[in-house]
Order: C-alpha cells, then structure tokens, then sequence
C-alpha cells in the first residue's frame, strides 16, 4: 500500500474514526492517539483491502481493539460509580435501552467482559447508531443473529447493574468477567 492510498483513507475516514475513538474513549486526546495508532497499524501491516473487506471493516475492528485494550490497561485506575446507574436495571427494556445509549463509561465497563463480535456489535448499534441491517451487513453476519447478540447483550448488562458490587457482578456474570 503506498503513502498515498493511506493519505486517501485517512481523508475519507479519519473523522468516522475519531468520532468512534471519543465515543468509546471520552476525550478528544485519547480519541486523537487512538485514530494516529490506527493508521500507524495500517501503515505497517499493510492488510489486503479489497472490495469483499471494505477499508472502514477493517478501521473499525482495528480501532474498537485498540480502544478496548487502552480502556482495560485503565481499568483498575478507573472506578465506575455502579450506585449512580444501577437504578437502571428496574426499569422497563426500552427504558434500559435508552439508558445504557447515554452512559457511555457504564457501557465501555459491560464491554470489557464480552466477546469480540458482541463487542462490534453494540458498538456499532450504541455509538455509530448503525442500524441492525448494517451491522449485519458490516460484519457479514445475518440480521437475526445481530439481533440475538444485542439482546443476549441486554440480558447480560441487566443483570450486572442490578447487582450491588463488582464482585457480585462478576459472580452474576458466571465470572466471566
């Protein structure tokens, strides 16, 4: 890949990154490195892009890693207020999906403990605000599986905020976490 065609990336698509970088990270200087590692990542590894693996596929899988890596190398000098939201867990399903769309820290700290494809999934739907037909097209995986990855998701987030510590948390979750 030449310099060229990564100037030409970072031109189309440098922004969306950003702004996926500050909605996982919460700061514009945290967003900024995570975007510059990003391209640094492309630059050097140079992957096959072709038409079947869209670019942006590939930024945003490179991205949201990196951006979840840099919040659990955090996670032990961050302390999330569970008091302040766990109210949430009582309220009905559309309320709780609302909820979790305007706390960004409690959903990075449920996402600390998923897999990766339910990672992009609810990045996806929670931040980019993609609907179920894109991510699924995106991710090349079929509608009612994105639907059973947001909902398992849901369940999972449920019942870790109804829980009264992180230890109880993770004892819900199956110590999963």
């Amino acid at each position: 890949m030449i310099d060229r065609t990564v100037e030409e990336i970072y031109n189309t698509h440098g922004f969306y990154l950003f702004k996926r970088c500050r909605a996982l990270l919460g700061s514009d200087e945290e967003a900024h490195d995570a975007m510059h590692e990003v391209f640094v990542k492309l630059m050097v590894s140079q992957p096959k892009l072709d038409h079947d693996r869209p670019v942006l596929a590939w930024l945003n899988r490179v991205a949201t890693n990196y951006c979840f890596n840099r919040l659990r190398a955090q996670r032990y000098r961050r302390h999330l207020p569970l008091d302040s939201v766990r109210h949430i867990a009582d309220e009905s399903a559309a309320s709780f999906v609302e909820m979790l769309a305007a706390q960004r820290d409690l959903v990075c700290w449920l996402l600390l403990s998923v897999d990766e494809r339910t990672r992009h999934v609810v990045v996806a739907y929670f931040f980019d605000e993609y609907g179920v037909d894109c991510i699924a097209s995106n991710l090349r995986i079929s509608v009612p599986t994105v639907r059973r990855v947001l909902r398992r998701f849901l369940e999972r987030a449920r019942v870790r905020v109804r829980a009264t510590t992180p230890a109880q948390a993770i004892e819900a979750d199956g110590g999963q976490s």
